[in-house]
């Protein structure tokens, strides 16, 4: 969803469109995405997930102060 200045008034309105985010958490590993519990096989099976219908609108991956990945996932739903 985004914010948008509806056509009959000058109010903000929440515009839908119509998406599922996933937020990925998972610790700095070099294991393989094969690997049970790894952050590469979290984020791949999530992406394998998704109906291959649907669009991956954002894949955005950050390093956080703890020295853990977030990686944030929004596709259609």
């Amino acid at each position: 969803m985004g914010w948008a200045t509806s056509p009959y008034s000058n109010k903000e309105v929440m515009a839908n469109y119509n998406t599922t985010t996933k937020v990925i958490v998972n610790d700095v590993t070099p294991a393989a995405d094969s690997v049970s519990e790894s952050y590469a096989k979290e984020v791949n099976d999530y992406l394998e997930s998704i109906d291959n219908t649907k669009t991956i609108r954002s894949i955005q991956t950050i390093l956080t102060r703890e020295g853990r990945f977030a990686t944030v996932i929004i596709h259609d739903s």
